[in-house]
């Protein structure tokens, strides 16, 4: 019989000074590394219900379209300083360190960042963003997922007052 818990060791830190993970920096490491290499890629789009694919290879995908996405929830900048909680913690269970930045003012775009490593090799596993953009007539979010050669995942969902949204997944899997 195997008996097993999600052990948690809590190690939260207050960051006073530094600055905070990049989004771009991280983004332009992952270039220079996989840059040129031969992937097949599934992309899958769904929009308000509706889904369509194709298979294709990562030189026909629009990595601009995808960058300029990730680039906008970037707290790398000096100017996030003090504006987001981080805390860190090690899962025992799934042999990974995550790093966790929470917004403390629900006005900024980006909401939450975790970033999730190895505990052996330290690399970067996955991360996942959430960002929000409210007003009086419509509310925009977004789940932003990255598991390095593994997968990329965009979801989209915009609602307004009117009732009329719309909601839309794309989904990059690496072949």
């Amino acid at each position: 019989m195997l008996f097993a818990s999600c052990k948690r060791t809590d190690t939260s830190k207050a960051v006073s000074s530094g600055t905070y993970f990049s989004v771009k920096a991280y983004a332009a490491d992952q270039w220079h590394v996989y840059h040129g290499l031969p992937f097949g890629i599934i992309k899958k789009i769904y929009l308000d219900g509706k889904a369509d694919s194709v298979i294709t290879n990562v030189n026909a995908i629009n990595w601009g379209d995808i960058l300029r996405v990730f680039f906008a929830t970037d707290i790398g900048d000096r100017k996030y300083e003090g504006q987001y909680n981080f805390t860190s913690f090690v899962d025992s269970m799934s042999r990974t360190e995550n790093f966790c930045y929470e917004a403390n003012d629900p006005k900024l775009f980006t909401r939450k960042l975790n970033i999730t490593t190895s505990i052996y090799s330290h690399k970067i596993t996955s991360i996942y963003i959430e960002t929000a953009r409210n007003n009086k007539w419509s509310t925009h979010t977004q789940k932003l997922f990255y598991e390095p050669v593994k997968s990329i995942i965009i979801q989209d969902y915009e609602s307004s007052v009117t009732g009329k949204g719309r909601d839309l997944r794309v989904e990059y899997i690496f072949l």
